[in-house]
């Protein structure tokens, strides 16, 4: 990310918790067949999120 190569984004906030982290329910699982990682959960703002 510092070499500027890749782009990440943090989704904090969920519905049910504001910005509380501690309270995050959304998980992302690797799924090894598609190479990928799958999310769940609701997010209400993800900085970066159309990149």
């Amino acid at each position: 990310l510092a070499a500027g190569e890749k782009i990440g984004c943090f989704g904090l906030t969920e519905p049910n918790h504001g910005s509380n982290p501690a309270g995050m329910e959304t998980k992302a699982i690797w799924d090894e067949n598609s190479k990928v990682y799958k999310l769940s959960g609701t997010k209400t703002w993800i900085s970066n999120s159309p990149v």
